[in-house]
């Protein structure tokens, strides 16, 4: 279907959403193609170990078909500041060469209007969000949290990630629950700290508007646990395993993560972190590079 149509619309280039099929079609049909995707490299949880080898293997393999694009736009900061660092590094030599960091393809408001007054709290904001089963447990987190009491100097604002309604499920003293936060905006505006599973458009836009990070990764998710960690590892934020939630008490374990990062050099290396890029223009360089290819197809077309 995908050959079917680029034969049919005969484009000058084709761009693809981290889908090798189209890299493919757009290929046998005879057009350039570029490509758009956070991992070039797929990184294998545990198997590796125990298969020697293995994920060298991977990285031939999945380096291989994507160089087949004239071009690879990786959606993310240029190094050392990328994100997703792990899935761009030891990458073979092929598609190494066709890599373009554009930035995070998000557009953030100037300026943009807090959601709500925090009367001098600081705000923790968790960015709930993906399926039941990932949802779940920070909302039981939430939940008891809350039973157990917000230190007077918390206050917690939490979006539940359920589209279909901006409804304030739940407040009172310390904390709003919406079921879905509709300005994602001016509720990030509002927090002093994000808490976030790890996503990489959910880091990405933390980062740009300066707010530092409390990464709860999925268990067993290699890109969301790659990505907390390069996080970390920058002094940009703090991971939290879901393991050590589960055990004793787990809202003394998040509170005491919280104030680690407020209290720390971390808001203000995310601030000035956001400053660094505040007039990246990432729209602009993606279309810049995806011109240039069409441009430079058009050229040897006609030569």
């Amino acid at each position: 279907t995908e050959y079917r149509n680029v034969r049919e619309v005969k484009p000058d280039v084709v761009v693809s959403d981290s889908r090798f099929s189209a890299v493919l079609a757009s290929l046998m049909a005879g057009v350039p193609v570029v490509a758009i995707l956070n991992q070039p490299r797929v990184l294998l949880p545990g198997l590796p170990g125990r298969v020697p080898g293995l994920q060298k293997l991977v990285d031939l393999g999945s380096g291989y078909f994507w160089s087949l694009s004239r071009a690879v736009i990786v959606p993310d900061f240029p190094p050392p500041y990328t994100i997703g660092e792990d899935h761009v590094r030891g990458l073979p030599a092929r598609i190494a060469s066709r890599i373009e960091f554009s930035g995070p393809l998000v557009e953030v408001p100037r300026e943009p209007s807090p959601l709500i007054d925090s009367n001098g709290k600081n705000v923790v904001l968790f960015m709930i969000s993906g399926p039941e089963a990932e949802r779940k447990p920070l909302e039981e987190l939430v939940d008891h949290i809350i039973r157990r009491g917000i230190p007077n100097d918390i206050f917690l604002l939490v979006s539940l990630g359920q589209p279909g309604g901006g409804d304030l499920v739940a407040g009172g003293e310390g904390y709003r629950i919406y079921r879905w936060i509709e300005d994602k905006w001016a509720a990030m505006a509002s927090a002093d700290l994000v808490v976030s599973r790890g996503g990489h458009t959910s880091i990405a836009e933390s980062l740009l508007l300066g707010k530092p990070l409390l990464l709860i990764p999925v268990p067993g998710h290699t890109e969301k646990l790659a990505n907390s960690r390069s996080v970390e590892r920058k002094g940009l934020g703090r991971v939290l395993s879901q393991e050590i939630l589960n055990q004793g008490d787990p809202a003394r374990g998040f509170f005491e993560a919280v104030r680690r990062i407020l209290e720390g050099p971390i808001p203000d290396r995310a601030r000035k972190f956001s400053r660094r890029f505040s007039s990246w223009r990432s729209m602009a360089r993606v279309e810049a590079i995806i011109e240039g290819v069409a441009d430079t197809y058009s050229i040897l077309s006609e030569s």
